[in-house]
C-alpha cells in the first residue's frame, strides 16, 4: 500500500501525540506554553492538554494544505487532508468519550 508523504506525516504526528500522552497523565499539573496550569470552563485542569494540542497541529496542518500546497501532488494532498479531517474526529470522539 502506497501512502503519500504527507499522510505518512499527518500519520506518524497523530500517533506521536497520542502516546506521549502518557508521560503527560503522569504530571500532576498539566502547563501551558505560559507555565500555568491549563483549565476547562469548569474550572478544573485539563485531563488531555496532549489531545487537544494534537488537534490544534492537525488543523494548521490542514490548514496549510488546503491553502499553501502548490498543486494536488498527484491526489495525495486531498487524500491527506480526508485523513487529517479522520483523525481530527477520532481525537475528538476520544475526549467526548472520557466524559461519559
Amino acid at each position: 500500500m502506497n501512502i503519500g508523504k504527507h499522510t505518512a506525516l499527518v500519520l506518524f504526528v497523530a500517533g506521536y501525540f497520542l502516546t506521549t500522552s502518557a508521560a503527560y497523565a503522569a504530571s500532576p499539573q498539566y502547563p501551558t506554553a505560559a507555565g500555568q496550569p491549563s483549565a476547562t470552563a469548569k474550572g478544573t485542569q485539563e485531563q488531555h492538554p496532549v489531545i487537544r494540542e494534537a488537534i490544534r497541529q492537525l488543523e494548521k496542518v490542514k490548514s496549510e494544505l488546503q491553502n499553501q500546497a502548490a498543486h494536488d501532488f498527484q491526489g495525495h494532498r486531498e487524500n491527506a487532508i480526508q485523513h487529517v479531517d479522520q483523525a481530527i474526529k477520532e481525537l475528538n470522539l476520544a475526549l467526548q468519550s472520557d466524559k461519559r
